[in-house]
């Protein structure tokens, strides 16, 4: 992948709290989708001061900006979403990290990660039987560990991280020890894990794979640790199969050393108009960039069988993908049998149980 669509791509993904994709997408659910589903393990929240770093880094990437754009979801839009679905809970995410990358500064840059963080604490609480909050934090910043702490404080029930946007590398020995050190502090804490495994390196794939699991989940024994978009950013390309396979391949070698590592769908398998979408959008850049992967829903379903369908979990990237949407998506382009795609839809991390 050439490193100019490869910007593109990983600007748009870690701006999917976009909520123009919505108008994109639309939400089906008044078509056929399961009742009940037990949970969108992968939401985010966007509080007013996020909505100002988004649209910069929009402005940044040269990204449509639209009315929605300005749009705050809080906890009760995000249970709206759960509710047109027909899902119990959802896992929300907060924003923060983004706060902190390094693509645009931000005064008080500190301060307003420790208020977003704290936010989305009080927004998950509004609804404690739905809702669960994640924090999130840049894992390279001096202050990372000591927000982590903030976070279990403020009664925040998980870590996210996101590797793209805070521009990790898993090839640099100084960001693995940083990153290690952040996932130790959540271990401490008993924070389970939401892991944005792909990074900006254009050759992306199995060594970073192989980095994570041999340097940075074992740093948090002791807590479950999901891995994002199937170890991508959303879609599914060659390079985030070339990484799945190492981590699927790894963990069939050693089962146990996986028992607690889980990997969600978030955004991961298309609706099939995204390669109609308008261009310059997340859904367009990210159907672009799988056109030359035909099989790329085969060769998923494949590594989920391998996996282990109790291992793969349901969830959005709301509001990237509408929970109708993505229920539509998985069922009618993801060739598992029924019985399969019932036995994911019907999974629970171990954090919401």
């Amino acid at each position: 992948m050439r490193t100019p669509s490869c910007c593109r791509i990983w600007s748009a993904c870690f701006l999917v709290a976009a909520v123009a994709l919505i108008a994109a997408c639309g939400d089906r659910a008044s078509q056929k989708i399961p009742a009940i589903l037990a949970a969108d393990h992968h939401m985010h929240l966007q509080s007013a001061r996020m909505v100002s770093v988004l649209l910069r880094l929009k402005q940044q990437f040269r990204e449509t900006i639209a009315p929605s754009d300005r749009q705050v979801l809080g906890a009760a839009e995000a249970v709206a979403a759960l509710d047109a679905a027909g899902i119990r809970k959802g896992v929300v995410l907060s924003g923060a990290y983004l706060i902190g990358t390094p693509d645009i500064t931000v005064a008080g840059e500190r301060r307003m990660v420790w208020d977003e963080n704290a936010w989305t604490a009080r927004e998950a609480h509004r609804y404690p039987d739905r809702l669960v909050g994640f924090c999130s934090v840049n894992p390279l910043k001096d202050y990372a560990e000591s927000e982590v702490e903030h976070c279990a404080a403020v009664g925040l029930r998980g870590l996210k991280l996101h590797f793209t946007s805070s521009a990790v590398d898993l090839l640099d020995r100084d960001h693995v020890d940083r990153v290690r050190k952040t996932l130790a502090a959540a271990n401490r804490l008993r924070l389970p894990l939401l892991v944005h495994l792909r990074t900006r390196t254009p050759n992306y794939g199995a060594l970073e794979a192989n980095v994570f699991l041999d340097r940075l989940a074992p740093a948090a024994p002791d807590v479950p640790i999901v891995i994002a978009h199937m170890g991508g950013w959303g879609g599914y390309d060659r390079a985030t199969d070339a990484a799945l396979d190492a981590l699927v391949g790894a963990c069939a070698a050693s089962p146990g050393s996986c028992r607690r590592i889980f990997f969600d769908l978030a955004f991961t398998v298309l609706p099939k108009s995204a390669s109609n979408a308008p261009a310059r959008t997340t859904l367009r850049m990210l159907a672009d960039s799988q056109r030359d992967f035909p099989d790329a829903n085969t060769r998923l379903a494949d590594r989920i069988r391998t996996i282990g369908l109790d291992h793969v979990l349901f969830a959005t990237d709301w509001p990237g993908m509408t929970p109708g949407d993505t229920i539509e998506a998985v069922r009618t382009s993801l060739p598992l049998r029924p019985a399969e795609l019932d036995r994911i839809f019907a999974n629970t991390a171990p954090y919401l149980k």
